[in-house]
């Protein structure tokens, strides 16, 4: 037993710094993390309660929702992810094969199959999924390839992340984009997506072959462009229509409705972490209101179908108790924020503590909530984009970019964490 822990830390140590998965977990400062993936975009809450205890009985019991909508299981060691591993895959929330559970990489549109004016693509995206699995040769994607599929023209917010990215216009036509070409796509009817799909990763690959400087489709679009692409696959591409494809907003907070008619509750986790006490309690409050899954958006909010205003007050009112995101004015809604210390070697400071205290201070804000991501070093994991306002640290003290990214100029360096609050406050009164 000892020579097989043995072994098992030291691929664990050549694993760090990998993106993670089930199968390939990742070394961080709070011990190892694991990711878990759903299928088609929802989680049974059977599931849910399953990876609930899975964090109490084998991690730290925290558990992070990502800007992927994958769920992340914290504080694992090399003595517990065995046994991690082997109840998420008897529970059926993880293939047995490693290379096929990482090859499942697919985002789907939360409120697919909710709203009725979001076309039901479940169907498509299990096909999809199906196929990743069963295509052996598909598993030499890069890790970060991944598709996203939507039920809405106008797509989900899926950037940078989706390197094929799927969108129902109608019942009968769907639109195919490749990242880093918003304006070039092709279009197909329902039964003809995934071969297309399966035709643009083999090309990918080619390419990659002969050019193995390319990483993602972007990078291929960016040096050979997306006709090109779409025409090696023997698909005919066409200029798409000038609208908001790909960049439609999250999923709110609260009710969810549509012409007055409830048909979802979305709960926000501050900073994408909840407790697997909270989680429990949650998905069993949800059971007991007939709810059956759970949708995950990258927005890092748990999306309930629940379809009478008495029982979606009632998960709410549960939300709130157990210190969720329940109201689109929380501040903490708006604002990105990394693990940081001790959870990330890298950090220099302790993000989530840093955030709290600047949430509380914002409640009271009138101006109308901006952006705000708080970093714990220049990585920027928690949101590649550009803020209103971004805290970078450096040191143990933080650095604020305006406008920018945590590898922009800084407006203000050497911030002490206990004085976030009143720095903002006093660079947003110069700015009004």
């Amino acid at each position: 037993m000892m020579a097989a822990r043995e072994v098992m830390q030291k691929d664990l140590t050549l694993r760090k710094g990998w993106c993670p998965s089930a199968h390939r977990p990742m070394q961080t400062g709070d011990g190892l993390l694991l990711r878990v993936r759903p299928r088609a975009g929802s989680l049974s809450l059977d599931q849910l309660i399953s990876i609930a205890d899975i964090a109490e009985r084998h991690g730290s019991g925290e558990i992070d929702l990502t800007n992927r909508a994958n769920l992340q299981v914290r504080g694992l060691s090399a003595e517990t992810y065995p046994e991690a591993i082997a109840a998420l895959i008897a529970s059926g929330i993880v293939e047995a094969d490693a290379d096929a559970e990482a090859a499942r990489n697919v985002v789907v549109d939360p409120l697919t199959g909710l709203d009725p004016s979001h076309i039901d693509v479940r169907n498509l995206a299990s096909a999809l999924e199906a196929m990743l699995i069963a295509r052996s040769d598909l598993h030499a994607l890069p890790n970060k390839f991944g598709f996203s599929v939507s039920g809405s023209a106008r797509g989900i917010r899926t950037a940078p992340y989706a390197d094929i990215s799927i969108a129902a216009q109608n019942q009968e036509t769907y639109s195919i984009k490749l990242d880093g070409n918003a304006e070039t796509h092709i279009e197909l009817k329902p039964p003809a997506v995934v071969s297309a799909v399966a035709r643009l990763a083999e090309v990918f690959l080619a390419l990659t072959a002969e050019n193995p400087e390319l990483r993602r489709m972007r990078d291929a679009v960016a040096a050979f462009g997306a006709t090109h692409i779409f025409t090696k696959a023997n698909l005919a591409s066409t200029l798409a229509y000038a609208t908001s494809n790909f960049e439609t907003s999250a999923p709110s907070v609260g009710i969810l409705s549509h012409a007055a008619t409830p048909y979802a509750v979305a709960i926000g986790l501050p900073f994408g972490r909840i407790t697997d006490t909270a989680f429990k309690n949650l998905a069993s409050q949800a059971r007991e209101l007939g709810c059956r899954d759970c949708r995950l958006s990258q927005q890092r909010t748990l999306v309930f179908p629940l379809t009478t205003r008495a029982d979606a007050d009632a998960l709410l009112s549960a939300a709130s108790y157990l210190n969720l995101i329940t109201q689109a004015e929380d501040p903490r809604l708006m604002m990105h924020v990394c693990p940081g210390a001790p959870s990330c070697a890298n950090a220099t400071t302790s993000t989530r503590i840093d955030a709290e205290r600047l949430a509380q201070a914002l409640r009271n804000y009138v101006e109308g909530m901006p952006s705000i991501h708080i970093s714990g070093c220049e990585k920027g994991c928690a949101h590649r984009n550009a803020t209103a306002y971004t805290f970078v640290a450096r040191n143990g003290a933080y650095d604020l970019i305006v406008n920018g990214t945590t590898q922009s100029a800084p407006h203000i360096a050497s911030i002490s964490p206990t004085s976030l609050s009143s720095t903002f406050q006093a660079i947003t009164d110069r700015r009004s």
